[in-house]
């Protein structure tokens, strides 16, 4: 892959914008923290190798201490240590240390992990939205799994009222001395510590750690994410998409699973719900402004001029708008509206030129916004909801809108056969969503017989509930959308070819052999293979 000057500028562009975006909400910081934040910066200096889960796995199996970073309004942040413990050695005796739990608050997360306290019950005693106030939802997954593993769950975190560079020292001294005790006192062999990223720094909780424990080399690891720094050179090189494992010098790991500006827009969206709009205003924020940064990004993109004068965002949560769209629609409008909600589904109404937002996140922007620019594009003006007939139609749109948001966030991962195939094995007969993969597997085989020149082959599987003909449209639709936005990305796919694609019209006679000419023309299409070397600061 080549590395494009305007795709790189593009997307500092991007991550400059929504940074500073969150600069305007918090306001300045205290001037005595900029050391603490150099020296985090100064983390990425020097020379980085790409590397691999392998080696990474290999050298948590060595290890007595691991810190992992943790950007705390990012799910996907908590995600990756969720893989890397699922992943972990069942043979090693070893405890999670979490900073979003304070110390003090040991006997309640205690009882937590035995099962003597409810969920709810138990956010209460902490006071989890007053002293942490990051969505509990991003954590959840990971005490479930030491629960299910009967793995100790260490608090190690210290409230202060100020966030001063004396209180950060203080903390990051705190909790060393928690790790200390575990190691010493609870005689575990591993203490898998998930804390915020600045803390990790050498010059902080590292080195506290070092003062009290006789660490030998490889006994601490520390795994850093989303470097913003490596992430570009990496860009630079055109290597942003295949490498995702990063080694440096003193044990030190970054995993690049998220591109830098989806992180800092995750972080904006925690902002505006929780800092500038009390919970009940929150439900009527306006985000057309979101929604048409993204598309103008999109159409700078794909060098596509379209007027954004008409945009009208809504979100599941606005009463006025349900109350107003309702006297609107037909009642099977109603029925698949209500399948899109039911489901947390964004979507775009073309007949009524209105957007709907479950979620104010670039990947469900992206989206929706490319169902937009779609229908602009081609002139459509109908809600594609027909099924069986428009099936096809619908795996189109949602590949469209996959590939819209790739190109916001390359890193974002769609289906595959394999994982088709692996997800319907462990599925029961009564699974809602075994349906979906079943005809999923039918449809793609029905592709492949295709592409290979089979004439005379139909879809073996015909469910009887619209609904699955909706599900599986979008796995389909991820899976080509993917293959669509690597084909560009390598070339194979020009930017002429991408127009035609947007420009179509699904509703003609000709669109069955148009859907055919594209799975053809991307069919086979795999990421190119890592290239590794060194990447140099």
């Amino acid at each position: 892959m080549i590395a494009d000057k305007d795709w790189y500028l593009a997307r500092k562009e991007m991550l400059e914008q929504v940074k500073e975006q969150v600069s305007l909400r918090l306001g300045e910081d205290d001037p005595s923290l900029v050391p603490y934040f150099k020296s985090y910066q100064k983390e990425f200096k020097g020379s980085w190798r790409s590397s691999s889960y392998k080696e990474l796995f290999f050298e948590l199996s060595q290890a007595k201490v691991v810190l992992g970073a943790d950007f705390h309004a990012h799910s996907q942040s908590q995600r990756v240590h969720l893989r890397l413990l699922r992943e972990f050695s069942k043979e090693k005796n070893w405890a999670l240390a979490l900073e979003c739990f304070e110390a003090k608050d040991q006997k309640w997360v205690d009882l937590l992990v035995e099962k003597k306290i409810k969920e709810k019950e138990f956010l209460r005693k902490i006071q989890w939205e007053k002293r942490w106030g990051f969505p509990w939802a991003h954590y959840r997954p990971l005490i479930k799994l030491a629960i299910q593993k009967k793995i100790p769950i260490i608090a190690m975190n210290k409230h202060f009222k100020s966030r001063t560079l004396e209180s950060l020292n203080k903390r990051d001294a705190f909790a060393a001395k928690i790790i200390e005790k575990t190691l010493t006192k609870q005689k575990v062999d591993l203490v898998y510590v998930i804390y915020g990223d600045l803390h990790l720094s050498r010059e902080h909780l590292p080195e506290k750690l070092k003062s009290l424990l006789n660490l030998k080399k490889k006994d601490m690891i520390t795994i850093f994410q989303n470097s913003e720094k490596l992430y570009f050179q990496l860009a630079r090189q055109g290597q942003e998409h295949q490498i995702e494992v990063l080694k440096g010098a003193h044990d030190r790991y970054c995993i690049i699973g998220t591109p830098p500006w989806v992180k800092w827009q995750n972080y904006l969206v925690f902002l505006d719900k929780n800092i500038e709009f009390d919970s009940e205003e929150s439900e009527d924020m306006d985000y057309t402004d979101s929604v048409k940064n993204q598309i103008v990004f999109i159409l700078k993109e794909l060098k596509i001029k379209l007027s954004l004068n008409d945009l009208e965002v809504y979100s599941l949560k606005d009463e006025n708008f349900w109350r107003s769209l309702n006297k609107k629609l037909r009642p099977e409008d109603k029925k698949r509206l209500n399948f899109f909600i039911k489901n947390s589904r964004s979507f775009y109404l073309s007949e009524q030129n209105v957007f709907c937002l479950a979620q104010l996140t670039m990947n469900h922007i992206s989206e929706v916004a490319g169902h937009y620019i779609q229908a602009k594009l081609s002139g459509r003006q109908n809600n594609v909801w027909k099924m069986p007939g428009e099936f096809t139609q619908v795996i189109w749109l949602e590949a469209i809108g996959f590939f819209m948001s790739k190109l916001v966030n390359h890193k974002r991962k769609s289906e595959t056969l394999k994982s088709l195939k692996a997800r319907l094995s462990v599925s029961q007969p009564k699974d809602q969503g075994r349906e979906a993969l079943l005809l999923a597997l039918d449809q793609r085989l029905c592709e492949i017989l295709s592409f290979q020149g089979h004439v005379s082959f139909s879809r073996k599987f015909n469910p009887k509930r619209n609904d699955v003909y909706f599900e599986t449209g979008r796995i389909l639709g991820h899976m080509l959308g993917d293959k669509i936005f690597m084909a560009y990305r390598v070339g194979r796919m020009k930017r002429k070819d991408l127009l035609h694609i947007l420009k179509f019209d699904i509703s003609s006679a000709e669109f069955p052999d148009e859907y055919a000419r594209v799975v053809a023309l991307v069919e086979n299409m795999d990421s190119p293979l890592s290239l590794g070397g060194m990447i140099y600061g």
